[in-house]
C-alpha cells in the first residue's frame, strides 16, 4: 500500500462513514431480529399507564429510521471537529440525552416513537468515534499536538487530491 493510499483511508471523513455505516447496519440487525420490540411494548404500555393518548397497536413512525440513520452518519463527524475527549463526551451525553427525551415530546402530540434502536446505535457510533479520534490525530487539534503528530494530519483537501490521483 502507497502512502498517499494509507494517508487517506486514515482520513476522518472516511473513518465517519465506516463508523456510521457500521452502527446502522446494527440497528437494522438488531430491528429484524426484533431485539427491541419488547422495550417497545414496554414504553407504549407506560406511556398508556400514564396518561398519554397513545394506541394500543401503534408502532413506529415511517420518518424514525431516516432521522436514525441521518443522525448515525452525523454525529461521527460532528464529534471529529471538536477538540478534546472530555468535550466529545459532554456532546455525545448531550445528544443521547435528547434523543431519550424527544420521545416523551412526541408523545405528547400523539405520536409514539421508541427511542431505543437510536439510542443504541448513536452510543454506538458515538464510543466508535471516541475511541477513534482518542487514538488518531484530529486536524481539529492541531495546536494541541506536538510536533511529530502535526505532521499525521491530513488536510481534506490534500486527501481529495490524492484521491483524485489514484482514480
Amino acid at each position: 500500500m502507497s502512502d498517499s493510499t494509507a494517508a487517506v483511508s486514515g482520513h476522518p471523513v472516511y473513518a465517519a462513514g465506516v463508523i456510521g455505516s457500521f452502527s446502522l447496519a446494527l440497528v437494522l440487525l438488531l430491528e429484524v431480529l426484533g431485539v427491541f420490540s419488547g422495550a417497545e411494548v414496554g414504553l407504549r404500555d407506560s406511556y398508556r399507564d400514564y396518561g398519554f393518548l397513545v394506541d394500543a397497536d401503534a408502532s413506529q413512525p415511517g420518518w424514525a429510521l431516516w432521522l436514525t440513520g441521518g443522525l448515525i452518519y452525523l454525529l461521527p463527524w460532528v464529534l471529529f471537529e471538536i477538540p478534546g475527549t472530555q468535550r466529545r463526551l459532554l456532546v455525545l451525553v448531550g445528544v443521547l440525552v435528547l434523543l431519550v427525551l424527544t420521545s416523551p415530546v412526541l408523545a405528547l402530540w400523539l405520536v409514539y416513537w421508541n427511542p431505543a434502536s437510536g439510542l443504541l446505535a448513536l452510543a454506538w457510533a458515538g464510543l466508535c468515534s471516541l475511541l477513534w479520534a482518542k487514538q488518531h490525530p484530529m486536524p481539529c487539534e492541531g495546536e494541541l499536538l506536538d510536533e511529530s503528530q502535526r505532521e499525521k494530519i491530513i488536510a481534506i483537501e490534500e486527501g481529495e487530491e490524492s484521491r483524485r490521483k489514484q482514480s
